[in-house]
């Protein structure tokens, strides 16, 4: 449940391991029934790897409550210096994430997530110095030009000049967008963006986008 309602998955397993001895098997597969790349992580002794393409996985269950299947690896592939194989079965519940979705055009959230990305594309500081909340202050510091020139630069990176909102999720504190467009360089991306409530006014957090093929 909390690896779902997080933002980054990962993170929120990686915390919850923390240092503890022993590890965990991420399997991602997508929405027709294929695999979507494997991470491999333990800890006392340390290792890890992520792999995709190797071995068969089959889905005996793929529905919106329950996914359950077989990924096997039987004969042995080297991987920078080591060998692994596997043989992966797994049944288990899907875990919808907290809230509920979002209008079409993402409400609130998407409201402010598009006044974000135009005064990204602007380059209006002040406006950004708003829209970024408590994080401005050491982000866009006033009396710091460079620094907040640099940040500019930073957030234009990959980020869509008029994103289109495919669709949203929202607890009422925290918003997930599902968003695509083009960027300064003309490169679609594709991807989510974290919005959050902040003084009764959301604000832009982070984003997980892509770059796609047209």
């Amino acid at each position: 449940a909390k690896a779902a309602a997080a933002f980054d998955p990962d993170d929120s397993v990686n915390e919850q391991y923390s240092e503890r001895t022993g590890g965990y098997v991420r399997i991602c597969i997508t929405a027709d029934g294929s695999e979507c790349g494997m991470y491999y992580r333990r800890r006392d002794p340390d290792d890890s790897f992520n792999t995709s393409g190797y071995g068969e996985l089959k889905l005996d269950t793929q529905t919106r409550d329950r996914i359950a299947g077989h990924w096997v690896l039987s004969k042995p592939e080297d991987f920078f210096g080591k060998t692994y194989d596997y043989d992966l079965r797994f049944d288990a519940a899907i875990v919808a994430p907290p809230g509920a979705s979002l209008p079409t055009d993402g409400g609130d959230p998407g409201k402010a997530y598009r006044a974000y990305a135009d005064a990204v594309t602007k380059g209006d500081l002040a406006a950004l110095r708003r829209m970024l909340g408590e994080s401005a202050g050491w982000r866009m510091p006033g009396n710091d030009d460079a620094r907040a020139k640099e940040t500019l630069k930073d957030l234009r990176n990959e980020q869509p000049t008029q994103p289109k909102i495919l669709r949203g999720r929202s607890d009422g504190t925290q918003a997930v967008l599902w968003v695509e467009g083009v960027d300064r360089d003309d490169i679609r991306q594709r991807g989510r963006v974290l919005m959050q409530r902040e003084d009764d006014k959301w604000i832009f957090t982070e984003a997980d986008l892509d770059s796609v093929e047209e």
